[in-house]
C-alpha cells in the first residue's frame, strides 16, 4: 500500500469505525421480518418496510419464498431468524399453510397453525425481544359476483393469528384487514397497479412489485406505530418527501452500467467526489440553517477518495432476484472488486468496502440524506482508476449469470473513460 493510499484509507476509517453514539441516546432497534414471499424484498412487503423505517435503525429480513409456518422451522430457518437477537420480531405466515402446499407445509388453522405461531412468540420472548404478529396480506383477487369485493381463503388463518395475540397478550397487525380495505377502495383497475406478470404471461395478484412493496409496508408501519408506540422515532411516514433533491440540487454522479444491445448504459448507483460531497455537504448544513464551514467537515467528505455507493432497489429500478448478492442475508455475503476487462487483480482495488447499513450511514449522512436504498459503498483511489474496467460485487453463494449458468461474479459497472473525466 503505498503512503498516499495509507493516509485515505485511515481518513475514511476514522468517522465510521469510531464515531462514538450520543451520550443518553435511545438505543436504535433491530428489527426482525419472518415470514413467506409476501414479506420478502423480492416479491413482498419487505422492501417498502426497510425504506420506511429509519436508517438508524437495523432491519433483518428472513422471510423466505414458499414458506409456511410448519417448514420455516421445520428447514432451520428459524433457528437461523432466532440466533439474529433481533429486539422485534415481525411475524407473518398463512398463504402457504392452506390446503394444497403438501404435507410439508400445510397446516390446521384450528391446531397446528396457532400452535406453531405461539410457539415462535414464546421463543421470541425467551430471548428477551418483542414479538408482533401479522396477519396475511390480502390476495387482490376481486369476486365475479361482486366486483368491487375481493375474495379470499385465508381468514381461518387470519383469525387464528388474532386469537393467537389475544391469548399471548401480543401487539397485532391486522395486515389483511388495511391492505382488503386499500385494494377495495382504489377498485380492481387502480389494485391491478400492484400485480406481477409472470413468466407465462399472466398476472401475479399476490406478489408484488416495488411500487406495491412500499403501498402495503405503509400499512404496516402505521399498524406498527400504533401497536408499539416506542418505535415511532424510527418509523417514517413519507420516505419520499424527505429523499426526493429540490431542483438545483447539487447530486452525484450516476453509476452506469455496461453498455446494453442498444448501447445504453443504464444508471442505478451514486458516485461521489470529494467535489460533490463539499457541494452537497454545504447545501444541505445551509438548509439547516447552520453557517457552512469546510474546516469542519469530517475526512470522510475533505479526503480525495471517490464513493461509489450501489442503491437499494437494483439494476434498472427493479429488484435483484433473491440468492444473487440482495437478498436478506447480502450484507455479510457480498464484496466488490475492481476488475480490469474480466481478469481480476489487485491494482485498482477498493481502499474499503461498506456493507453494513449503520456503517453506510455514518459515512454518507453528513451530506446526503437520501442513503436508505444504499446496500454497499466502496471507497476508491481516483488515482488508480483505469478506463475499461469494471466494478463488479461479488457474491459466496453462485447466481446465474447472464448465459443463465452459475457465476460467482455479478457485473455491475464499466468505468469508461468519460467517467473518469467526469468524476475528477
Amino acid at each position: 500500500m503505498t503512503i498516499r493510499r495509507a493516509r485515505l484509507a485511515s481518513a475514511l476509517f476514522v468517522p465510521v469505525l469510531l464515531a462514538p453514539a450520543a451520550a443518553g441516546a435511545q438505543a436504535a432497534p433491530h428489527l426482525v421480518l419472518v415470514g413467506d414471499s409476501t414479506v420478502t424484498e423480492g416479491s413482498g412487503w419487505g422492501l417498502g418496510f426497510r425504506q420506511l423505517v429509519d436508517g438508524d435503525a437495523v432491519v433483518t429480513n428472513t422471510a423466505q419464498n414458499g414458506r409456511s409456518s410448519k417448514s420455516f422451522r421445520d428447514e432451520g430457518h428459524w433457528a437461523t431468524t432466532i440466533a439474529a437477537k433481533g429486539d422485534y420480531y415481525l411475524i407473518q405466515f398463512g398463504h402457504n399453510d392452506q390446503p394444497g402446499k403438501g404435507p410439508e407445509r400445510e397446516t390446521n388453522p384450528a391446531t397446528t397453525y396457532p400452535a406453531n405461531m405461539a410457539r415462535y412468540v414464546d421463543e421470541v420472548r425467551a430471548i428477551g425481544a418483542t414479538p408482533i404478529l401479522v396477519t396475511s396480506l390480502v390476495r387482490r383477487t376481486f369476486s365475479e359476483t361482486e366486483p368491487g369485493r375481493l375474495t379470499s381463503t385465508l381468514g381461518p388463518w387470519v383469525d387464528a393469528v388474532k386469537r393467537v395475540a389475544a391469548e399471548k397478550r401480543v401487539p397485532v397487525i391486522d395486515l389483511d384487514a388495511s391492505s382488503r380495505a386499500l385494494c377495495e377502495r382504489l377498485g380492481p383497475v387502480d389494485t391491478a397497479r400492484f400485480n406481477v406478470r409472470t413468466d407465462a404471461g399472466t398476472w401475479d395478484t399476490t406478489h408484488l412489485d416495488a411500487t406495491g412493496s412500499l403501498a402495503f409496508a405503509k400499512l404496516v408501519v402505521a399498524d406498527l406505530r400504533r401497536a408499539v408506540p416506542a418505535l415511532s422515532p424510527w418509523l417514517i411516514d413519507d420516505p419520499e418527501a424527505e429523499r426526493e433533491p429540490l431542483p438545483g440540487d447539487p447530486r452525484p454522479y450516476p453509476l452506469l452500467s455496461p453498455p446494453g444491445p442498444n448501447g445504453e448504459r443504464v444508471p442505478f448507483g451514486r458516485v461521489y467526489t470529494r467535489s460533490i460531497r463539499l457541494a452537497m455537504a454545504e447545501r444541505r448544513t445551509l438548509d439547516d440553517g447552520r453557517p457552512f464551514d469546510p474546516r469542519e467537515l469530517p475526512p470522510a467528505i475533505t479526503a480525495s477518495a471517490i464513493l461509489v455507493a450501489w442503491e437499494f432497489p437494483g439494476y434498472n429500478g427493479q429488484v435483484e432476484r433473491p440468492g444473487c448478492g440482495f437478498a436478506a442475508d447480502a450484507p455479510t455475503r457480498v464484496s466488490v472488486r475492481v476488475l480490469p476487462g474480466w481478469t481480476e487483480s489487485a491494482d485498482g482495488q477498493p481502499i474499503a468496502v461498506y456493507t453494513d447499513p449503520a456503517r453506510i450511514r455514518e459515512l454518507l449522512a453528513p451530506f446526503d440524506r437520501n442513503v436508505r436504498r444504499i446496500r454497499w459503498v466502496a471507497v476508491l483511489d481516483p488515482a488508480r482508476l483505469k478506463a475499461g474496467s469494471h466494478l463488479a460485487w461479488r457474491t459466496t453463494n453462485a447466481c446465474p449469470g447472464a448465459s443463465g449458468l452459475p457465476s460467482m461474479y455479478q457485473a455491475a459497472a464499466l468505468i469508461a473513460q468519460d467517467d473518469i473525466d467526469g468524476w475528477r
